[in-house]
């Protein structure tokens, strides 16, 4: 039998029924494997208050109907991100009020597009294997798995809305795609550069009318809410530009002025810095597919570009949340690549069997996986045990300063602060702000991890201590913990 013909009839030799079961398989080994990995990072203390913290101390006010001022990070819950999306989580806190539910929510969320990878996929390339092998390589690329696994952050809700919509936008059916977009938007500003790279994908491939409006649409909700609802949550204007770009100002204006310095700002990180690793690690996954029709690079070009721009070096890794939005597009501009340059059956067989090989492989050396070389399995030991035993004499209610590391398990409570937080401002709220004596007088509860202090908080920890009005409740493993006395 020839060569090609027999690449057809493997093509062809798997039924629709199977091809559905082994999608739910790698789904669910997808979803259990990060919500197991993300519980049990939480339980043993390796999640921080930035952000699993915020957020879920955002969401139990929402929940209790209480002004979500997140004492974590010193701003209003969306004073700092447009994330409004959290509005529609707050109610499931009702039923159970817990950082594991956001966690769960994030791996199902960013497992969910991995569904319509393949039917685009099973649609566009002529076959349900070959829409198993570009979901498999959707839920093999390592920056997906790193944002499963980096604490909480509400844009990775944002690709199960932004992949339902690719769905919805490939059987033309709009006005469900229009919901998912605005699903999408309301996870986070920047979600409206994405959505506005995936109206001009739509306008420059055929529907000029409804790109043209998803383009405006996008664009307008972000700068909606970048330059006027998130100021106004603040009350005054927000400092993103600076801190995360070098860019001194605000405004429409000032973003238009700075073009320059941002393509600058890519172009150091690129030929100086991380950038091109960064981009390695991006497309190599998905054996560079994606460039070869660059329509399909406009959904992804935002969120990259961004991440390269950024004035600090974290964006430039895939070890964080970054990628999230761009995850399933790159999957489906993988798609599109395929299906230009693979008219053969034959060759569409061998692509995809390499596609598959080389995203298990960059997986295994760079991802977070049980799988992968480099697990970062979470330890257990004597030190949580003392963490535990001074968790469980807090006061479920009273206000607390706490180490990083212990606040996602004390957040539900009005004051909660990330030590020295609130005797001394650090990383918190913007740049200068301090706290109001008021806020270190209502501590109750002062629980840090004498080996993870700097100098300055162990000094601060030791002044507390020598005061009257503290006494020590546990000394242990290293784990101290302060009462305020008559309080």
């Amino acid at each position: 039998m020839p060569i090609g013909a027999a690449a057809q009839r493997f093509m062809r030799s798997m039924p629709a029924p199977n091809s559905t079961v082994l999608l739910g398989g790698m789904i669910v080994l997808f979803i259990g494997t990060f919500v197991w990995l993300t519980w049990l990072t939480h339980a043993r203390f390796g999640t921080f208050g930035f952000d699993l913290g915020i957020f879920d101390q955002g969401v139990w006010l929402l929940s209790r109907f209480q002004n979500p001022f997140v004492t974590i990070r010193g701003l209003p819950l969306f004073g700092d991100h447009g994330s409004y999306i959290l509005l529609l989580v707050a109610p499931l806190y009702w039923i159970w009020a817990d950082p594991r539910l956001l966690l769960l929510l994030q791996a199902v969320c960013l497992a969910i597009p991995a569904v319509s990878v393949y039917l685009i996929g099973n649609r566009r390339l002529g076959s349900p294997l070959a829409g198993l092998a570009m979901a498999a390589a959707y839920l093999a690329f390592p920056a997906l798995q790193w944002a499963a696994v980096w604490h909480f952050h509400p844009e990775t809700l944002a690709a199960a809305f932004l992949g339902l919509a690719a769905l919805a936008a490939d059987r033309q059916r709009w006005r469900q795609m229009a919901v998912w977009l605005v699903l999408a938007l309301l996870c986070k500003e920047d979600v409206g550069l994405v959505v506005a790279g995936f109206g001009a994908l739509l306008w420059t491939t055929g529907h000029r009318s409804v790109g043209r409006r998803t383009l405006a649409a996008g664009l307008g909700w972000f700068l909606l809410a970048a330059l006027v609802l998130i100021p106004l949550a603040n009350g005054r204007t927000s400092p993103h530009l600076e801190l995360n770009y070098g860019i001194t100002g605000s405004g429409l204006s000032t973003v238009v002025q700075a073009v320059p310095t941002l393509a600058n700002n890519v172009w150091t990180n690129v030929a100086d810095g991380k950038g091109d690793t960064y981009l390695l690690l991006i497309f190599t996954p998905f054996l560079a597919l994606p460039l070869v029709d660059p329509r399909w690079l406009l959904p992804v070009a935002p969120p990259i570009l961004l991440n390269l721009a950024a004035t600090h070096g974290y964006q430039v890794e895939i070890r964080y949340q970054y990628l999230a939005t761009a995850a399933p597009f790159l999957a489906l501009a993988a798609i599109a690549g395929l299906h230009a340059l693979t008219k053969q059956r034959a060759a569409l067989a061998v692509v995809l069997v390499v596609l598959v090989a080389v995203a298990g492989y960059v997986d295994r050396e760079v991802g977070p996986a049980p799988w992968s070389k480099d697990f970062p399995r979470p330890v257990d030991g004597p030190v949580n045990e003392a963490r535990r035993q001074a968790l469980g004499r807090i006061d479920p209610a009273a206000p607390v300063s706490a180490q990083y590391n212990l606040v996602p398990h004390l957040a539900h409570r009005t004051h909660i602060y990330e030590y020295p937080n609130p005797f001394a401002a650090a990383n918190w709220g913007f740049p200068d702000d301090q706290h109001q004596s008021a806020d270190a007088e209502r501590i109750r509860y002062v629980v840090v991890e004498r080996p993870l202090l700097g100098e300055q908080e162990a000094a601060l920890l030791d002044r507390l201590r020598g005061q009257p009005q503290w006494r020590t409740l546990m000394d242990r493993q290293g784990i101290v913990l302060l009462e305020r006395i008559g309080h």
